[in-house]
Order: structure tokens, then C-alpha cells, then sequence
């Protein structure tokens, strides 16, 4: 459920964070799982989960930890969630591989954080829902999406982060933030999406901001996506600064029917149809963005 907040990323709070994930992993305890089994405390995977036909590990407790401690999670046949949060809160999954799920990482609860976790060939690598009761205030750090129809999506939600992240060659887009409001992604990767079968301007994205209020996109590399390196669409007060768009094949940022916007301080380079593309919006300001060579 979307709600507004305010999300704070500073040092103290990030060091407690790392204090906290590192408590959790020191005490979790060692165990063989199966397919599908729930986890109800703190645990340090053994072993690989292998051909999955639903969930991989379901989470049955707030505030645990799940390390999955270099292991990866596999489906047979792309359904279920590699790891299904279940409405639960102050969770913490960090260390492995999740591969070929449905939803290879779904979060619904709130006030969750997954670290270091790659998440390839599923229709959705991570899938932050905000639709229900929960969905809001959710951390991805130094995360990978490697491969996956879709590589990293967050709808409904409020006030996540997505940090320190590769989204790499996902199909249909990198990262995308829907229907929700003051997320943000910053200091990550989003490059290599696949370029759409006919460009309309919503395939293969690097980053997609869709119907969301107050996001920032800061501090990004959006680079040799199938179409545009940063797609806003129908959004307002949104804050793109300090990125890096480059030779993506349609727009590096296209905005349409966008009010509000700060568009500022970007290096915009060889994207094949125009640097900045500006549409049916207003308030929008655009300024001390560079352009190396392709149309501003």
C-alpha cells in the first residue's frame, strides 16, 4: 500500500542496518531444506534447492534472517517464488542465487532488505508488491537481475530503495517503479535490455517510472538498452540527476505526460532517437544536462 514517509539513507542508519544484518547472519542456523519448506527463524542454508515445481523457501516469521550462504534456488518449470516473503517484515535474505521462478524474489511485507542476491531467468528477478498491506520501505542492495523477462519491479509501494544494483539484459525491462510513490533508485546499473520486436516505447527500457509521485533516479548508468534509457510516463515531481544515459537505441530519457520533473545534471550520449525527449507534460525543468553528441 502506498503511503508517503520520509526514507533515510544516512550513515548512521545504514551502519545500525549493517550491524543488525550482521548480528542476524551470526546467529542464524545451519540447515537442509526442501522445496517449498517454510522457515519460521533465523537460518544459514546447507544445500541447494534443485527443480523446484512451486515456492523454492517460503518466509513464515518477522524478523528473521535467511542466508543463503552462496546457494542457489532453482525451479523446474517456472512457477511459484524462489523466495516468497508472505506479508512478513524486518526480513533479511542475503547471499545466493535464485533462478527461473515465476518470481524468483517476491517481497510483500514491509521493512525488508535482500543483499547480494542474483535473480536470473524468471518472468520477475524481484518483485516488490505494494497492492496489499505491506510493500513499502523495502531495501535492495548490491542485488543482480540477470536474464529475466522482466529484472526488477516495484508496484504500489512506497519509499523503497533499490541500491547498488545490475539489472542486466532482461527482457522487457531493467528496473521499473509502478504506481507508487518517493522510491528510488540510485548507484545501479541498468543496461542491455532487449530491444523490442516493434519500438512503442514501452520495451526494453533501462528504467521505467510509470504513474509514480516524488521518485528520484540519481546517480545510474542506463546504457545500451533495446529502447530508452530512462521511460517516465504519467509521473510527477520526479527527480533524474547525475546519471549516465548512453547509447540506447531510442531516447536516453523520454519523458511523456510528465508535470514537475527536474531533469538535471545528466551526461547524455549517442542514444539513437534524441537525448531528451519531452511530451504532453508541464513544470518540467531540464537543465545542466550534457549532451556529448546525440540531439538534446
Amino acid at each position: 500500500m502506498a503511503r508517503s514517509g520520509h526514507h533515510c539513507r544516512g550513515g548512521l542508519a545504514l551502519a545500525g542496518a549493517a550491524l543488525a544484518l550482521a548480528l542476524g547472519a551470526a546467529s542464524a542456523q545451519a540447515a537442509t531444506l526442501s522445496c517449498g519448506q517454510t522457515i519460521t527463524q533465523s537460518t544459514k542454508l546447507s544445500n541447494d534447492l534443485t527443480g523446484c515445481t512451486g515456492d523454492g523457501i517460503d518466509i513464515g516469521a518477522d524478523g528473521i534472517t535467511l542466508n543463503l550462504a552462496g546457494h542457489t534456488l532453482t525451479s523446474g518449470n517456472r512457477t511459484g517464488y524462489g523466495i516468497n516473503f508472505n506479508g512478513h517484515r524486518d526480513v533479511r535474505v542475503l547471499n545466493g542465487n535464485v533462478d527461473g521462478f515465476q518470481r524468483d524474489v517476491f517481497i510483500d511485507g514491509n521493512d525488508n532488505l535482500v543483499t547480494h542476491v542474483r535473480a536470473s531467468q524468471a518472468d520477475f528477478g524481484f518483485f516488490i508488491d505494494g497492492t496489499g498491506a505491506g510493500g513499502d520501505r523495502n531495501t535492495l542492495s548490491h542485488d543482480s537481475a540477470i536474464g529475466n523477462d522482466r529484472g526488477i519491479y516495484e508496484h504500489g509501494g512506497a519509499n523503497s530503495t533499490v541500491t547498488d544494483a545490475i539489472a542486466d539484459g532482461n527482457r522487457n525491462y531493467n528496473i521499473a517503479f509502478s504506481e507508487g510513490s518517493a522510491n528510488t533508485v540510485t548507484h545501479s546499473s541498468a543496461i542491455n535490455a532487449a530491444k523490442a520486436d516493434n519500438i512503442d516505447f514501452t520495451g526494453g527500457d533501462g528504467i521505467v517510472v510509470y504513474k509514480e509521485v516524488g521518485d528520484n533516479v540519481t546517480h545510474n548508468t542506463a546504457t545500451g538498452n533495446g529502447a530508452n534509457g530512462a521511460n517516465l510516463y504519467i509521473s510527477s515531481g520526479i527527480t533524474v540527476t547525475h546519471n549516465t544515459v548512453s547509447k540506447n537505441s531510442v531516447a536516453g530519457v523520454y519523458l511523456v505526460a510528465v508535470q514537475g520533473s527536474q531533469i538535471t545534471h545528466n551526461q547524455i550520449d549517442k542514444n539513437d532517437y534524441q537525448g531528451i525527449y519531452d511530451a504532453f507534460g508541464s513544470g518540467n525543468t531540464l537543465s545542466k544536462n550534457t549532451a556529448l553528441s546525440a540531439s538534446m
